[in-house]
């Protein structure tokens, strides 16, 4: 006896006349949810409704050795949705372990670095590393800076690679704005003042 698969989803390939053994169905768009069908060939009885999957695809930069770079004096949208975490994520580097998260790298500028989730709409961990994946250095983390939001400043030196890792508290995930700025954001004033003659 054979089977037909038949699914809920619109546009797929649906295999017909299956036999034993394993079928690949898809790919479907991350996120999904697929309700998938077997029809008996011959006996109606035999038809089952399996239940209805789902699959998240990890963010490009789920570990270390795939970090996205990114710009100093930038803003990066980026999720944690779909993360599966890395050997590097277990360390306490500023703030405790939490769920999985994403990586990017930023080019090393002489002076103040800040790298800042405060535009995120969950409860954000950020940590900050020197190094190299498989031997990174911990330069600091952080927890809740703004409101359940983190963000982490630090000297940094001109040629140096810092990787970012950024996660969430427990097992929050979410959507986050990635903010970087290198140098002073508060510069003195100039000058301003003025002379005045009073002629009596």
């Amino acid at each position: 006896a054979s089977v037909d698969i038949v699914t809920d989803f619109v546009g797929d390939t649906e295999p017909t006349g299956v036999g034993t053994g394993v079928t690949q169905i898809g790919p479907y768009p991350s996120g999904t949810t697929v309700i998938i069908t077997l029809v008996h060939d011959n006996d109606p009885g035999c038809d089952a409704v399996l239940p209805a999957e789902s699959y998240i695809c990890p963010p490009p930069n789920d570990d270390c050795v795939n970090a996205i770079p990114v710009a100093c004096n930038s803003v990066t949208a980026g999720t944690t949705t779909g993360a599966t975490g890395s050997v590097e994520e277990d360390n306490g580097c500023g703030t405790s372990d939490g769920a999985p998260g994403v990586w990017y790298t930023v080019d090393g500028y002489s002076g103040l670095m800040q790298a800042r989730l405060c535009g995120s709409s969950y409860d954000t961990k950020i940590r900050v590393f020197d190094g190299a994946c498989g031997g990174l250095n911990c330069i600091d983390g952080n927890d809740d800076s703004c409101g359940l939001q983190s963000e982490v400043s630090w000297t940094g030196v001109g040629g140096t690679t810092y990787f970012i890792q950024v996660f969430g508290f427990s097992g929050a995930t979410g959507n986050f704005q990635l903010e970087v700025l290198c140098g002073d954001q508060n510069p003195p004033c100039p000058d301003n003042t003025a002379e005045l003659e009073l002629n009596t």
